[in-house]
């Protein structure tokens, strides 16, 4: 049900609306008050049954939600209400694949 979830109600939100200045300052805006949303449900998740969505273990639901919220930054959504989430993409950031494999694509690890 998270992959859903991150797919239906985070991905498609974030992508194509907020990569696409064309669409315009409304509908971007738009785009990031409904990810705010989700994004409440997630940190109220995290918060309850952390440090990650399914507890304890690490899946690939997790995997996918640091690749979508790390998005945030280049688009502009504020991460700053959610602080179980902030946690939650810095301890995903450390895994040592997590680093590998950021290091590999050149990107830097999400804070």
């Amino acid at each position: 049900s998270w992959l859903n979830f991150i797919a239906t109600e985070l991905h498609k939100n974030y992508s194509p609306w907020l990569f696409h200045p064309e669409y315009g300052t409304q509908i971007q805006d738009i785009a990031r008050q409904r990810i705010a949303t989700r994004l409440a449900h997630v940190e109220h998740e995290l918060a309850a049954a952390g440090p990650y969505l399914l507890g304890e273990s690490f899946t690939a639901a997790d995997a996918y939600l640091f690749t979508i919220v790390g998005w945030s930054h280049f688009v502009k959504v504020d991460l700053t209400p959610f602080p179980a989430l902030r946690a939650f993409m810095e301890r995903v950031a450390m895994r040592p694949t997590v680093r590998q494999a950021m290091q590999a694509e050149g990107l830097k690890a999400a804070a």
